[in-house]
Order: C-alpha cells, then sequence, then structure tokens
C-alpha cells in the first residue's frame, strides 16, 4: 500500500476542488483518505491510499484536473508553488518500501510528463541530484521565475520539456517518509514576529533539525492574523511535541497568545506522544485525523 498527498494550487473554487475529489473517487484501488484547502494559501492537500496502480491512476486524474482548471497566470496564494499540481510526495505503507515508491515516482513522473508536456521534478528519496533533494530548493523563485530557471542545465527537468507549461508550470514528484505539516496560529497581525519564530526553529537557519518553517499572514473563516506553518520530516528524531513546545516558548517571549493549531492532513499514531507545555499532544489531534484509524474505516 501506498499514501499519496498531492498538492494543488487551488484552495478557492469550491467546483474545482469537488471536482477532483469526484475525479479520486471514481478511481478502483485508490481511497481519498482526507482533503483540507486554505483561501490564504490558496491551495487544498489531499490524503489518498492504495495499491500502487490505483495511486497511480489517482494522480493521473488529480492532473488532468488541475492543469485544466488551474492557471497560475491568476494565481495570488501565499504559499510557495511551481506548478498547478505542485508536489506529490509518495509515502511507504504496509508491505510496500521506499524503493517501489521511488521506482512508481519516475513511472507516474515520466506519464505526467508525457500526457500533459509539463516539466517533472523528482526530489527527495527520488532525487537524482543533490541540489534537487529538498522541495524547497525545487520551488525556489516560484512560478514566476520558472522559465528563467529552466534555462539553466542545473535545472533541466528529470522528465517533460524544458520550459514550463504556460498556465500549470511544472510539477514535483517524490517518494520520503511521513512528513508532519501542522500550523500555529497566533493572536497578533505582526508578520515579523511569526517569520523570526520561523526562523528560529528552523533546522536550516540553526534551530531544530528536520524542521522547514515559514511565518504567514492568513485571513480566514479559521483564523485572522500571522501563523507559523510547520513542516517536520523526521518526527522520530525531532518530536513533534519538541517543535510546538519551541514554538509555544518563541510566543512566549515575544508576549503572543497561540489562538489555535491545525493539522494538515494525517498524522502517524506514533508521532501522538509527549507533551507540549504540559499539554499531551493528543489534545492537539482528532482521532479521525491519525492516519491509522482512517486507513481502518476505509477498510471496513
Amino acid at each position: 500500500m501506498v499514501e499519496s498527498i498531492p498538492n494543488i494550487s487551488e484552495g478557492r473554487n469550491r467546483s474545482v476542488i469537488r471536482q477532483t475529489i469526484r475525479a479520486i473517487e471514481c478511481i478502483n484501488g485508490a481511497n481519498l483518505l482526507d482533503y483540507s484547502s486554505d483561501s490564504t494559501h490558496h491551495r487544498t492537500v489531499l490524503t489518498i491510499a492504495g495499491s500502487e496502480l490505483g495511486i497511480r491512476n489517482a494522480i493521473l486524474a488529480i492532473a488532468t484536473n488541475a492543469i485544466r482548471n488551474i492557471d497560475l497566470r491568476q494565481h495570488d496564494g501565499s504559499h510557495p508553488r511551481i506548478g498547478a499540481i505542485d508536489v506529490i510526495p509518495l509515502v511507504p505503507l504496509i508491505g510496500t518500501s521506499l524503493d517501489q515508491c521511488i521506482a512508481l515516482s519516475h513511472s507516474i513522473g515520466r506519464l505526467l510528463a508525457e500526457t500533459h508536456k509539463i516539466p517533472v521534478f523528482l526530489y527527495e528519496a527520488s532525487s537524482r541530484l543533490p541540489h534537487r533533494h529538498r522541495l524547497e530548493q525545487i520551488r525556489k523563485g516560484g512560478f514566476e521565475q520558472l522559465k528563467t530557471k529552466l534555462l539553466h542545465d542545473d535545472w533541466r527537468p528529470d522528465y517533460g520539456p524544458q520550459q514550463p507549461h504556460p498556465s500549470a508550470g511544472a510539477c514535483v514528484i517524490g517518494a520520503r517518509q511521513p512528513l508532519i505539516a501542522f500550523n500555529v496560529n497566533l493572536e497578533s497581525h505582526n508578520l515579523k514576529i511569526a517569520e523570526e519564530i520561523a526562523r528560529r526553529i528552523r533546522g536550516s537557519s540553526g534551530g531544530i533539525p528536520f524542521v522547514k518553517a515559514l511565518g504567514l499572514l492568513v485571513s480566514t473563516t479559521k483564523h485572522d492574523g500571522v501563523q507559523v506553518s510547520i513542516n517536520l520530516t523526521d518526527y522520530q528524531r525531532s518530536p513533534l511535541a519538541d517543535v510546538l513546545t519551541a514554538v509555544f516558548e518563541e510566543a512566549k517571549n515575544y508576549a503572543v497568545k497561540i489562538s489555535g493549531t491545525e493539522l494538515i492532513g494525517l498524522i502517524p499514531a506514533d508521532a501522538v506522544v509527549g507533551t507540549a507545555r504540559n499539554i499531551p499532544i493528543r489534545e492537539f489531534i482528532a482521532p479521525n485525523q491519525i492516519l491509522e484509524n482512517r486507513l481502518q474505516q476505509q477498510s471496513r
């Protein structure tokens, strides 16, 4: 079994999001476990699980819908992106190895490039070049700078043309281990505070290893203010409890209260351990946000 978490650059048009969900539901061998849309990020994160064939067919259906309906020339979301179907992680689950997910990423990447004439980059464990291992390296410059970036030999796509799709940009796909995407909302509109907290906890800035973080200003029905948006790439070596504790302590230093937290997608059960400022991590996570619980529900 394989888990995939495709990210599409649409978080506002409910019709396009519904079309995407219906496309997944028509695929044999793939189940939609979860989806989350954010209008400020202008992004929808989907979580699907299934056989290798089911996942391949679901991703092709998602890509077809995204490329047909999303025009990045008119896109203004706050989240970094280079493509209509921006990134497609593949995560090994029961009975599947990381090597199998790497092979699957090549197969899907080749099909996407051939079918849609879109440049495809491989990242994480699938990457063949060290400067493309991290997603943020590939995304640097965004859609707006993609045409210029692709002119350089260092950025020749793994598959597809050496120029972006006019409206859909490029796509990134790769195999990786589970990642936790978690947002911490602050009772403030001061973007500099969120950016500084993100910088302090970010692994690349000398903070916590395996933490990627951004400070963002968001305005949704859930939160109007700044947010520390976190990707935790190895929760076993840097537990979520430690990361949240660091964010809470940094916010306290700025005399800023936490207004809420938000998990994006699903989380492995063994990551829901420990405490952050004496609050059990399980209190931040609903039971239906735990990956194993969703898989069990789907098997009934």
